[in-house]
C-alpha cells in the first residue's frame, strides 16, 4: 500500500483560525464556504446569483447538489454558468428547489 501524505509534516496539520456561518477559514490559506439556496419561483429554468459569505483570494472550485424531485422522468439540476468571482457564482436551475454549494478556495 502505497504511503500519502495529505499534508506537509514541516508545517503542521491545518487548523481553523476564524469562522462564521457558513464559512470556515484554515491555518494553510484555506477557505470553505457553503449554503443551501432556494431557487426562485415555482418552475421554469432561471439564472441566480449566489454570493459567498466571505470573499476568496482568488476564484475557488465549486460544487452543487440539489434537493430536488424528478417529475415525469426528467432530471431537474444546477449548472454553474458564466466565470465565477471571488465573491459569488451564477446558475442555472429550475426555481423552487434547494440548491445545497460549496466553495474551497485561497482566503490568503
Amino acid at each position: 500500500m502505497a504511503n500519502i501524505n495529505w499534508f506537509n509534516l514541516g508545517e503542521g496539520i491545518p487548523y481553523i483560525v476564524d469562522s462564521g456561518d457558513g464559512w470556515v477559514k484554515y491555518s494553510d490559506g484555506r477557505m470553505e464556504c457553503f449554503g443551501r439556496h432556494l431557487t426562485s419561483g415555482s418552475s421554469g429554468r432561471r439564472v441566480e446569483t449566489i454570493s459567498f459569505p466571505q470573499s476568496f483570494s482568488e476564484i475557488p472550485t465549486i460544487t452543487t447538489t440539489y434537493e430536488g424531485a424528478t417529475s415525469t422522468g426528467n432530471f431537474y439540476g444546477f449548472v454553474i454558468t458564466g466565470t465565477p468571482s471571488t465573491t459569488s457564482f451564477q446558475c442555472s436551475a429550475y426555481g423552487g428547489l434547494y440548491m445545497n454549494w460549496r466553495a474551497i478556495g485561497k482566503w490568503q
